[in-house]
C-alpha cells in the first residue's frame, strides 16, 4: 500500500537526484580534461 502511494514521488526524487550527480560527475569530467 505504502510502496503504491510512495512510489512515483519516490521514483522521482531518486532519479531526479541520479541524474543530478551523472550531470555533476559530467561536468566535473569535463572541466579536469580542459
Amino acid at each position: 500500500m505504502t510502496m503504491e502511494l510512495l512510489g512515483p514521488t519516490a521514483l522521482s526524487i531518486l532519479l531526479g537526484r541520479a541524474l543530478d550527480d551523472t550531470n555533476i560527475n559530467a561536468t566535473e569530467r569535463q572541466f579536469d580534461a580542459t
